[in-house]
């Protein structure tokens, strides 16, 4: 039996009639020239519907939808999008739901949307682009569009479980810019993002690629940019395979394009250990290094985790053997057992000799389980096994072989909520749980910014061949103190090594910095810096760019605390649901009206350390 279309005052009996009855002329309107389509990404790759340039059209499962997707994920009638000025999508009460910038629609509701920002149907993404005219897809978008795009794959790639790519393309630095982003946009899809990330570098954001289609994409993009002699160079991120955060997947796709230096970690620790509490984490560190207890390190991205792993394994007894580092959040479940444990010849089909597996390799050393709240469920169980029993026996194999190894493992998730919700078995937690180091954000430690800030100048000058770095002027050094740096460490690396590139002058200015972002993320008690902003471009081509980035802007203030009482009314209120809901951020959320992301965002702004459920 067919769904049939609900009527609310939100949306009438009347725009519901009209809707259907598109489907009656839509052959006719097919006809006439078209400005708009619906791309909408499959397993089978992207199709493409035409749109009618005013009316309405449904979106479901079955033939009597105007565009039918064919995907178990969408209800039979599953959405409507309103062609107007705004286009708004509304979600005609679907069973798996319709998001828009990664969060649920409410059924029945009409919400506006833009060109080119995607939709989510169940699991199948769309964007509505606009064709022939002007070609609007075809520009070429500013670093802070980037961004803003990428924060947003991320958490739809979070709820959906889907991977995409960020690519860094690299060519000389005299090359004409518009002959190098006329290439680059011809040859990546419509959906694709490119924007400029400094002269010569550019970054595609490419939405539901695996990692193969992105390395024949980069393979392609510098055969087309060597054929113009432009020196390209190209480096590719995969979510959930090189991070999982906006500025570990940039710094991954950084680091490929260029051969860096390698980091130079016994210069790094001399300056994270300036703060107080740094200093007590690694005198603690000293402590623990010497005995074989399992070590979990908690913090958040891009706190320096790896490194405080690897300052661990370099003062204990096993630094002169192997320090494994583990993705737990890249392993492939099909080849676990082969790729951790090894396999015998002939295991299975494939398998022409015997293969060591990577615990075994680290005998006498350290494994460094990084992420390990990303780690599948099957992967844990047989984690759990070689920890408690101390062996571990290849695949196809009929003997154990002993291994002598010390874990320690990092993560940024709540282990003991995740446990709660099925998601992390109790019982590995408490054998990797031997210490517990958590590592303050960076925003906790403000005499370390400064430093770190121009350790990576000089790296980035360094890698450039630089004869000497550019300095850090005295108003960006005041907005580095004012700003809460939500990337850490990380994120500090990525804006520095940008704002060498941008430098022409020998001093880096706030012209350099992604100012937008900064002034929207400024710590509480800390606002009282005005930041010049560069004049907008006269380019019409980026008026609407402009506009979408100032609308993100509202939307991040629109989460900023309000004036003095108002602020404290709302964090009272806060802290009065997280204490009902036992620290249960999700239900403290439920019980103020806003999603968990907006309660951790506004926890964030007030300094607010997450709590740990009762």
């Amino acid at each position: 039996m067919s769904k049939e279309l609900p009527t609310t005052e939100a949306l009438s009996e009347a725009e519901i009639t009209a809707a259907k009855k598109v489907k009656g002329v839509f052959g006719d309107i097919i006809a006439q020239e078209r400005d708009l389509r619906l791309v909408v990404s499959t397993e089978d790759g992207l199709k493409y519907f035409d749109l009618p340039q005013a009316g309405q059209v449904t979106i479901g499962r079955t033939n009597d939808n105007d565009i039918c997707i064919d995907d178990a994920s969408l209800s039979r009638v599953h959405a409507m999008i309103k062609i107007g000025n705004p286009l708004k999508i509304v979600d005609l009460d679907s069973l798996n739901g319709t998001y828009l910038r990664s969060e649920p629609l409410e059924s029945k509701t009409p919400v506006p949307f833009a060109l080119d920002e995607p939709i989510d149907f169940g699991k199948i993404m769309a964007v509505v682009q606009e064709v022939g005219g002007a070609q609007r897809l075809r520009r070429l978008a500013t670093h802070a569009y980037f961004e803003m795009r990428l924060e947003e794959e991320c958490a739809r790639a979070q709820t959906n479980k889907s991977a995409f790519a960020v690519i860094r393309v690299h060519v000389k630095k005299d090359s004409p810019e518009d002959l190098s982003s006329a290439l680059l946009l011809r040859h990546i899809r419509a959906m694709d993002t490119l924007a400029l990330y400094a002269p010569g570098e550019f970054e595609i954001l490419a939405p539901d690629f695996t990692s193969d289609q992105a390395q024949r994409l980069c393979d392609h993009l510098v055969e087309v940019l060597s054929d113009h002699r432009l020196g390209p160079q190209c480096g590719v991120a995969l979510y959930g395979e090189h991070g999982r955060s906006p500025e570990s997947l940039l710094a991954y796709a950084c680091d490929q394009v260029r051969e860096h230096d390698a980091p130079d970690f016994d210069a790094i620790p001399d300056i994270i250990v300036k703060d107080e509490a740094m200093q007590r984490l690694y005198h603690m560190v000293e402590r623990v290094a010497p005995g074989k207890i399992s070590v979990l390190l908690l913090g958040e991205t891009g706190t320096g985790k790896e490194i405080l792993a690897a300052a661990i394994h370099r003062v204990s007894p096993r630094r002169d053997n192997h320090f494994l580092q583990i993705n737990c959040a890249a392993l492939s479940e099909t080849l676990l057992e082969s790729e951790l444990f090894g396999h015998e010849k002939g295991a299975f089909t494939g398998a022409a000799q015997a293969k060591e597996g990577l615990l075994e390799s680290a005998d006498g050393g350290t494994v460094f389980l990084d992420e390990l709240g990303e780690m599948p469920l099957t992967t844990q169980a047989k984690l759990l096994r070689v920890i408690e029993s101390g062996e571990v026996m290849r695949v196809g194999g009929l003997k154990t072989k002993p291994i002598d190894v010390r874990f320690v493992a990092a993560t940024n998730r709540d282990l003991e909520e995740e446990i709660e919700v099925g998601n992390f078995r109790q019982d590995l937690f408490f054998r990797l749980n031997g210490m517990t180091l958590n590592i303050p954000p960076l925003r906790e430690r403000p005499l370390e910014i400064e430093a770190l800030a121009q350790l990576f100048v000089e790296q980035g000058a360094k890698s450039m061949n630089l004869s000497s770095p550019p300095r850090i002027s005295d108003a960006a050094m005041d907005l580095f103190s004012k700003y809460s740096w939500p990337g850490n460490i990380r994120e500090v690396r990525n804006c520095m090594e940008r704002a060498v590139l941008l430098c022409e002058t020998g001093v880096i200015e706030l012209e350099h910095l992604p100012l937008e972002k900064m002034q929207s993320r400024m710590q509480p008690g800390r606002r009282g810096i005005t930041i010049p902003f560069p004049e907008k471009m006269a380019d019409e081509d980026f008026d609407t760019e402009t506009q979408e980035i100032e609308a993100l802007n509202t939307e991040v203030a629109s989460v900023k605390p309000s004036p003095a009482e108002d602020e404290k009314a709302e964090l009272k209120k806060i802290l009065e649901a997280l204490s009902q809901a036992g620290g249960n951020q999700s239900m403290a959320a439920k019980m103020l009206g806003v999603s968990r992301r907006t309660l951790i965002r506004r926890l964030e702004t007030y300094g607010i350390t997450r709590p740990r459920k009762s």
